[in-house]
């Protein structure tokens, strides 16, 4: 079968596998075996990932994995480089970086980041951030914020799945 060996998501090497065990399985590939997972993930699901956006622009919000730059010059380059899904430097900041889990002054981003990456206790809203990584990819209960209104959603069994905020 075909495979896809080109796309930013295929050429980036990957030094941990977090929390992906049930994503290796379902391929029926050993935990870890990313080569192994690629020759057996059908065309279809490649091009699904690879098409992916790293980046959303809504008109009162922005959904990035890790945050952006909080420094008004490097926020611009860094959200063109998302938007372009460059891997020429080689390390995302947006995408991995725990220090950019900051808020954005208002004459940088009038805008509200919405972002995960760094583990909260509960979702976190700032005047113009979201922080919404209650997992931290290890364990804990996932959480979704239903926009504008701010209400959380989680997959704990206890609170029946939405909580207010």
């Amino acid at each position: 079968s075909a495979r896809v060996s080109s796309g930013p998501w295929l050429s980036l090497s990957c030094k941990y596998v977090f929390n992906a065990e049930t994503t290796f399985a379902s391929y029926g590939v050993r935990h870890g075996d990313r080569q192994g997972l690629l020759d057996a993930m059908p065309e279809k699901h490649k091009a699904f990932l690879r098409d992916l956006p790293w980046v959303v622009e809504h008109p009162n919000y922005i959904f990035i994995h890790s945050g952006l730059s909080s420094n008004p010059e490097k926020f611009q380059i860094e959200l063109s480089e998302m938007k372009r899904k460059s891997v020429e430097k080689g390390w995302n900041e947006p995408l991995s970086s725990r220090e950019y889990h900051v808020p954005i002054p208002v004459e940088v981003c009038a805008k509200t980041v919405v972002s995960g990456h760094v583990h909260q206790e509960e979702v976190v809203f700032g005047e113009r951030h979201i922080f919404v990584d209650t997992t931290g990819g290890w364990q804990g209960e996932l959480s979704a914020v239903l926009l504008p209104c701010n209400q959380v959603i989680t997959s704990s069994v206890a609170s029946s799945g939405t909580s207010s905020e």
